[in-house]
């Protein structure tokens, strides 16, 4: 289980039943980065290599949490819309 408060302290707000990203620290996200390099119609080679490498496995693979049906629907959907950007730009780098 991967307790978040040991990764992402510095960043999380908490209240009883809410916890929210606090956007005003600076910080980087891989899935941003990622989801950048593909932004464009047709990404450059450099683009897919890095999205490649950025893609390290499924989204949020080891997070969970308890009794919260619409977050795990909501990461369910987003961890395949990331494969399949993912599928297509390893597909598309074969290309090049």
């Amino acid at each position: 289980m991967l307790k978040l408060r040991n990764h992402v302290d510095e960043f999380i707000e908490t209240a009883r039943d809410t916890l929210a990203f606090d956007r005003t620290r600076d910080y980087a996200i891989d899935v941003n980065r990622f989801e950048a390099c593909l932004r464009s119609p047709e990404p450059t080679f450099a683009e897919l290599q890095e999205a490649v490498a950025l893609y390290r496995g499924h989204f949020l693979e080891v997070f969970f949490l308890r009794d919260a049906p619409l977050f795990e629907e909501w990461m369910t959907t987003e961890r395949e819309r990331l494969w399949q950007m993912a599928r297509q730009a390893r597909l598309r780098l074969v290309e090049h």
